[in-house]
């Protein structure tokens, strides 16, 4: 076996089902839309799923939200917001 196909052996092992991953990230982003509202700037996978490193024993989906400035001065309301999504999800 030579240095290159065990790698890609390794790599194939280990592969993460990125639809699955990302499905979840799916899943539970109507509830960051409703905490963020129209100060989402954007939001884009980040970490080994974006760079194509994950590995299935160990991922974890990271996504990077970008708010607009104008969510200066609206930290108490966030929090309470926020506060109030957690005690959702964990019912």
């Amino acid at each position: 076996m030579t240095a290159d196909s065990y790698l890609e052996s390794i790599i194939a092992k280990y592969a993460v089902n990125e639809i699955g991953v990302k499905s979840q990230v799916e899943a539970i982003y109507p509830t960051v839309q409703k905490w963020g509202g129209t100060f989402i700037n954007e939001s884009i996978y980040s970490g080994s799923i974006a760079k194509g490193t994950a590995i299935s024993i160990g991922t974890d989906a990271d996504v990077f939200i970008s708010l607009t400035s104008a969510t200066s001065g609206r930290g108490a309301s966030w929090r309470q917001s926020r506060s109030k999504t957690r005690q959702t999800s964990r019912r």
